[in-house]
């Protein structure tokens, strides 16, 4: 899987601005346009501006849009960006220090026109706009720093087998995740959520090469039970939660002869199981970040 790359203006990226900071976002691909939303706040101290959203941007190859926002001295950016039913990504497994993360957090967007928005929305928008998942985040933490203007390029190439629930790119990626058994000692692992089944199967094997997978699946979570008798896995339903599934495994327990049962391992290879998958990992790379997640 290819990942999208940020090429800075300048020599560093927390270089000094004068009034403005530019967010462009270029096309620099040959043959497809691409149509790009963009959601952005800002930190000051432990407070945070409102999150607005706002599109829709069509990016002709070989062009640039450039987005005009107020300098920044702590903020980030969500970037929704498509070419077909195709949907921009990014390696959902960021090294300490990365500014671009994957995302699953959700706007409102209108589907057929330019719009503007507020707000995270998970459950819920406005009459005429729609939840869209963003799956592009772009820290810029510095807090004793002013960001200077940046660009983020996207090729459509490069994100043309990034599959989307029922082909509708506003649902965001389809994920994957395993799990799998070590046969010497019957140890499980579930990985979590990927961007391919590949990504998955590979995540598995560098974390255990000894392990062989069990069980695959696609948008669904998948949960673990080990009893006093035996063990038991399953996969969720499509639109089961991690909690339902659980309590399929705990049953599934049960029913092979054992008397006490607990969940081991559970994962959820969905947007929501994302979200949850997203926050752990931001507060382990960028300390209290996660706490403005609720705005």
């Amino acid at each position: 899987m290819k990942s999208l790359s940020i090429l800075i203006a300048g020599s560093t990226l927390l270089a000094c601005v004068a009034a403005q900071a530019q967010f462009r976002v270029c096309n620099t691909g040959s043959a497809h346009a691409l149509t790009v939303a963009i959601a952005q706040r800002t930190f000051y101290g432990i407070q945070s501006t409102p999150i607005k959203a706002s599109g829709w941007y069509h990016v002709s190859p070989h062009t640039c849009e450039i987005l005009y926002v107020p300098v920044i001295e702590q903020g980030e950016f969500w970037v929704l960006g498509f070419s077909g039913k195709h949907v921009a990504t990014v390696d959902p497994d960021p090294w300490e220090g990365s500014k671009t993360i994957a995302s699953a957090d959700t706007f409102c967007v209108s589907p057929t026109e330019g719009f503007t928005s507020t707000g995270r929305n998970y459950d819920s928008c406005p009459a005429g706009l729609t939840p869209a998942v963003f799956p592009i985040r772009v820290m810029l933490d510095d807090a004793h720093e002013r960001i200077g203007d940046f660009t983020l390029n996207m090729d459509p190439a490069s994100f043309a087998m990034q599959e989307s629930p029922n082909g509708n790119p506003l649902n965001g990626p389809v994920y994957y995740a395993v799990l799998a058994r070590n046969p010497a000692n019957d140890n499980f692992l579930v990985t979590g959520p990927k961007l391919s089944m590949g990504d998955a199967e590979a995540d598995a094997a560098h974390r255990c090469p000894q392990c062989q997978v069990e069980l695959r699946v696609k948008n669904q979570c998948i949960a673990f039970s080990d009893g006093n008798v035996h063990w038991a896995y399953v996969a969720g339903p499509a639109g089961y939660s991690e909690g339902q599934t659980q309590q399929l495994a705990l049953d599934k327990c049960r029913a092979s002869g054992s008397t006490v049962c607990k969940i081991i391992r559970s994962s959820c290879a969905t947007a929501e199981g994302y979200r949850k998958w997203q926050k752990a990992m931001l507060d382990k790379l960028l300390p209290g970040v996660s706490q403005f997640d609720n705005h």
